[in-house]
């Protein structure tokens, strides 16, 4: 989760959370959720609520647009299958809860009133938990759901229902996870069973061991083995894709699942790192870049150091150019067609994997131009070129700039600001090319 500087809710992701630890281990994005705010226009949707059916493990999560969703508890994809209609809610964390009853329960923060809605987790439907009424939206806005007395705001909702805790398995321990030696897209899994419950007493009889290579898209189940076999505290996974991935094992009893271990790597081949001593210098109208290849990667995984090509790209203004794709070496030149200031991105490439950029210093071709002559001020378009002359320290002057936003207006241009005065003190001010 995350909030911009305005306090506002961000991106949310889901996380297992270890209890006794509080460590957060990734297990994924909603996806790209979107809503229809009250004008009518489809926007990004954000999770402010939380809850799990203890029944059978479905997590929901509401969005501050009032719909409701089940998401994966493998991946952390969300999938909307109710509208909460027209009843306000708040862009804040809110608490959800399902109760001894198996009916799901929100604190629902409305930006003036606080709600007890009661939720049907199959339909989204609302209820008023005291009445037992279907919550109605009249045309005046008004409603029949049910306030807590002077509007507390609550953030956290819970109810006292008992662990379903018989016979639960412990989690592995001692869990690691290596990248083999002789190939960096497989991966060696390694742990001890547990031997114990988390309550029951009596050591722990186990008849399943389950491994879940997590993210999108999710691998799924890997293994499903008994626990006593040979895949019982090892296994190796093979040709898994590159980047950072995040393993799940939990055991199982006869009357319950285990409490689960997280192991999270890099796998495969890494993200260069950017090159070093970009340098532009130009020459007429040809530029020379040089630069030192990379030596080490984003996450110190692999690379192919022995195998590096670069990829050019040439900038002017907002205008980017792929000059060059599998440049061999550390020096590349390139012909300047039109007058302006450019600079130069390089990265390398190994693996098939892009290497973060370096920029290179800005270079100046200057001409003569034709008349008549034509310019949008643009970065693109020779804004570059011109330069303004005011005395030092005067607000006003010759200056070029996008506007205010509520000119309206698109794009740079030129302007001299005389401050609303109809006699300017001095006509000393240049804009120059």
């Amino acid at each position: 989760m995350s909030r911009d500087e305005n306090g506002k809710i961000g991106k949310t992701a889901l996380h297992a959370v270890d209890l006794a630890t509080g460590e957060l281990t990734l297990i994924g994005m909603p996806g790209n959720i979107t809503a229809v705010n009250g004008n009518g226009k489809t926007v990004e949707e954000h999770l402010i609520a939380l809850a799990c059916n203890p029944s059978d493990g479905t997590i929901y999560a509401m969005g501050e647009y009032r719909q409701l969703y089940k998401l994966d508890r493998f991946t952390g994809q969300a999938i909307s299958f109710a509208s909460r209609k027209k009843i306000a809610i708040t862009n804040d964390f809110q608490s959800m809860s399902f109760g001894p009853d198996g009916k799901l329960y929100h604190a629902h923060m409305h930006p003036d009133y606080e709600y007890l809605m009661q939720i049907d987790p199959a339909t989204g439907a609302l209820y008023n938990p005291v009445t037992g009424e279907a919550v109605t939206v009249n045309s005046d806005f008004t409603n029949n759901a049910a306030r807590f007395d002077k509007d507390p705001q609550l953030t956290a909702l819970t109810f006292d229902i008992p662990a379903n805790d018989n016979k639960v398995p412990n989690a592995v321990s001692n869990l690691k996870a290596t990248v083999a030696a002789d190939n960096a897209n497989t991966v060696n899994l390694s742990w001890v069973l547990p031997t114990t419950y988390t309550v029951t007493g009596g050591a722990a009889e186990l008849t399943t061991l389950n491994i879940r290579r997590l993210g999108i898209p999710s691998s799924g189940m890997i293994v499903n083995s008994p626990a006593t076999s040979p895949n019982g505290t090892a296994y190796t996974d093979y040709n898994v894709p590159n980047g950072e991935v995040t393993y799940m094992i939990y055991a199982e009893s006869a009357e319950n699942t285990g409490i689960p271990a997280f192991v999270t790597l890099f796998v495969g081949a890494d993200q260069l790192k950017a090159v070093g001593n970009l340098n532009a210098a130009i020459s007429g109208n040809e530029v020379t870049l040089t630069w030192t290849a990379p030596t080490a990667t984003v996450n110190d995984g692999y690379s192919d150091y022995d195998n590096i090509t670069y990829t050019i790209k040439q900038v002017k203004g907002s205008d980017e150019t792929i000059l060059a794709e599998g440049v061999n070496g550390t020096t590349y030149t390139a012909a300047l067609e039109e007058s302006g200031v450019y600079s130069f991105r390089v990265y390398a490439v190994s693996c098939g994997v892009s290497g973060v950029e370096a920029e290179s210093n800005s270079v100046m071709l200057q001409g003569v131009e034709a008349l008549p002559y034509n310019t949008g001020f643009e970065d693109n378009d020779g804004g570059t070129l011109w330069t303004a002359y005011n005395p030092e320290g005067s607000n006003y002057g010759w200056s070029i700039v996008s506007g205010y936003a509520y000119q309206q207006l698109s794009g740079k241009f030129a302007q001299f600001k005389t401050g609303g005065s109809a006699t300017f003190p001095e006509l000393d001010y240049w804009l120059v090319s």
